[in-house]
């Protein structure tokens, strides 16, 4: 995939070498960081309480609107406003601009079909004040709300793909096989977030097995709704800190409840 799209092969996205990778990474750490987030965790309270209002006029006015969309809006006010200082507003949209939100979620068709027809990636991709609050500190210390979190993301987990990964230097011994240097190899997150042998019952949304001491170190060794090390989404903490608040926030505002289905009907299989 990565090789699709060669009008940015300096950028850290496209960067299949693991030192380099990691050199280009660097300068973005610390804005990303887990205390950056936290001193500007206004920027998430404010969009989850825009969320909240428009969600109330929804419910005052007996309509009907999808969640799904409702949610991609504000993680995409959140993060325009946290990267740029400027948010799109996409929350305030009658349709909560839908359009940018249908096309992100056809990443994954544009992956699978540029990882094997390179030249077809720039055809498919087109452009389209700091305060301290303690909020999220509270929440990241709730150790049920915590543990949903978790098994949301193990059951959701958004990219489905393999993540390429190559030991330019070294060969790697798997098992009884000997992988040389060079060649790319992956794993499927969603394969590894449902094992047997690390989760029991994978299929069933278990949010106690973290709160288990024996499972919870067994599940954080193949966690990683957000990959790890080089290739960790570098907006992981951003990420959580928005699904603490706007979690707490809307389960505190409202009693949500499903219509016209049931469990079965959203079994993860």
């Amino acid at each position: 995939m990565h090789r699709a799209f060669s009008a940015a092969p300096k950028s850290t996205f496209c960067t299949i070498e693991h030192y380099i990778r990691r050199q280009r990474r660097a300068p973005l750490n610390a804005f990303f960081s887990k205390r950056n987030v936290a001193r500007r965790q206004n920027i998430v309270s404010t969009r989850a309480n825009k969320l909240r209002l428009r969600i109330q006029e929804f419910s005052c006015n007996d309509t009907e609107s999808g969640l799904g969309d409702a949610l991609a809006a504000a993680a995409t006010d959140i993060a325009t406003e946290y990267i740029f200082r400027q948010s799109y507003d996409d929350i305030d949209r009658v349709d909560f601009n839908t359009g940018i939100t249908n096309m992100v979620r056809g990443h994954g068709d544009i992956e699978r079909r540029t990882k094997h027809i390179p030249f077809l990636g720039p055809i498919m991709i087109f452009s389209t004040g700091d305060s301290e609050q303690p909020l999220l500190g509270r929440l990241e210390r709730l150790p049920y709300l915590t543990a949903l979190i978790k098994e949301g993301l193990r059951m959701s987990l958004r990219i489905a793909t393999r993540m390429t990964r190559i030991a330019a230097g070294r060969d790697i011994t798997y098992g009884s096989w000997s992988i040389p240097a060079g060649t790319p190899v992956g794993m499927a997150g969603l394969l590894m977030h449902y094992d047997e042998q690390q989760y029991p019952n994978p299929t069933k949304f278990e949010p106690d097995r973290w709160l288990r001491s024996d499972s919870n170190k067994a599940g954080e060794k193949v966690f990683a709704p957000f990959s790890k090390e080089t290739k960790m989404c570098v907006g992981m903490h951003l990420a959580w800190a928005e699904l603490y608040i706007i979690i707490a926030t809307l389960l505190v505002a409202f009693d949500i409840e499903f219509i016209d289905a049931e469990a079965e009907d959203i079994k993860t299989n």
